[in-house]
């Protein structure tokens, strides 16, 4: 190969290494100014939309939309009431005053066939959790069904356009008195994470090395034993990613109440759950925990709940409440 083709490719590969670098750069970028937006939006909720009847907020000062403050109301049980000033905006928990906001969109109708199999389990036990949208109708409507099997309302966490709902049989002072007393503590969504993370980047080395044992004419059975230990790792792997994809909200909530455990920070992971992010900052709250940041996974969606959430425990925990944002 002539010098002129050598430094052809040499040009090539330096152009390469520089449009790599500054496409991560890029890329770092954008999910760094995504974590901040989402942090905003979570402190924003978390700060202000906490249940008091009134609330004043300056888009400006938490650097984010107006349509995107607007919403995030919605969510949290308020609906605009004026703007005293431009830059302004007062929301009020509750129905829309005349002429000011938007009320969320109805919900579909009962489906009493959903309804029957979502809270067939209050017939072996004394609590459910259901998320609002998956029955249809107004939290009257769900409230009515509860109290045909005996149960009533007990909670209403997350965004209040489709909130989880605690029905249960009997009356709990605190969140914690609706997890089973023998209900076995599972591992942490992150511990979870970290494992089936590991084990998928430790399959990777059996897997090479008995790949290139299997073609030496001496070793074929060891190579192959490699494989075999590999090919089990994997699916080890694939198994603590997706076991939670079949479990029922009930399951999935008790499970993220073993979570606030009493560490002074806790971290979880959204897509072990898939609740939205209101429902961890209501479940926190009232567990004694603040929002501290949040970090949004790089395929973020629309979706809140694909994101780490940290929270650190508050000195002093909260009175037990009888229902948040409701």
């Amino acid at each position: 190969m002539s010098s002129t083709a050598l430094g052809l490719v040499a040009l090539l590969a330096l152009l390469v290494v520089v449009l790599t670098f500054v496409a991560l750069g890029f890329f770092i970028r954008l999910v760094l100014r995504r974590d901040r937006e989402e942090n905003r939006r979570t402190a924003l909720a978390s700060q202000c939309f906490t249940g008091a009847p009134e609330v004043v907020v300056n888009p400006a000062q938490w650097q984010l939309p107006v349509d995107d403050v607007r919403r995030l109301a919605v969510q949290c049980g308020y609906m605009e009431a004026g703007q005293p000033q431009p830059g302004v905006i007062i929301f009020r928990s509750g129905a829309p005053a005349e002429g000011h906001g938007t009320a969320p969109a109805p919900r579909p109708p009962v489906s009493a066939g959903k309804a029957d199999k979502l809270l067939a389990p209050l017939a072996g036990r004394d609590f459910v959790w259901v998320e609002a949208a998956e029955i249809g109708g107004s939290e009257r409507d769900i409230a009515a069904l509860a109290m045909q099997r005996g149960a009533n309302v007990l909670r209403a966490y997350g965004d209040r356009t489709n909130p989880m709902l605690l029905i249960g049989k009997r009356p709990v002072r605190h969140i914690r008195d609706a997890v089973s007393p023998g209900e076995r503590k599972p591992l942490p969504s992150m511990t979870q994470l970290w494992l089936s993370r590991g084990l998928m980047a430790g399959s990777l080395i059996p897997m090479l090395a008995g790949a290139k044992l299997a073609e030496k004419p001496g070793s074929p059975a060891l190579g192959w034993t490699l494989v075999g230990i590999a090919a089990a790792m994997f699916i080890a792997a694939v198994i603590f990613m997706t076991s939670f994809v079949t479990r029922s909200a009930t399951s999935r909530m008790m499970r993220l109440i073993h979570e606030f455990d009493g560490r002074s920070k806790v971290t979880i992971s959204g897509p072990h759950y898939r609740f939205d992010r209101l429902t961890y900052l209501d479940l926190a709250a009232e567990l004694g925990y603040a929002h501290l940041h949040t970090r949004s996974s790089w395929m973020t969606n629309s979706r809140w709940s694909n994101a780490w959430i940290t929270f650190i425990r508050q000195p002093v925990n909260p009175a037990p409440m009888e229902g948040h944002r409701s």
